[in-house]
């Protein structure tokens, strides 16, 4: 089970995971619609070449749920502007 006591070490496993697309990416450890969260803006992907990647892992007890908003440099701010909105409407149950 994942909740805020831990999050942390939830997170150096996810950093591992995240760091292997991009050595760069740092998460943020937080709390998303009321659930602990860790998320990661701006992952950097190699195909396609301009594409990127935020992800936002939000976890409820021994469950962990991932959100992947991808984009490419084209449609970047649409993309941005939808995962925003999701991501601001979440509610847990």
């Amino acid at each position: 089970e994942v909740d805020q006591s831990n999050l942390a070490d939830a997170q150096q496993e996810l950093d591992a995971l995240i760091q292997r697309v991009d050595r760069t990416a740092a998460g943020q450890p937080g709390e998303t619609a009321g659930f602990p969260s860790v998320s990661y803006d701006e992952v950097a992907l190699s195909v396609p070449e301009d594409g990127e990647s935020r992800f936002v892992h939000l976890f409820d007890g021994e469950q962990q749920y991932t959100i992947n908003c991808q984009s490419t440099s084209e449609h970047r701010d649409a993309v941005t502007e939808v995962c925003d909105q999701a991501i601001e409407t979440l509610t847990g149950r």
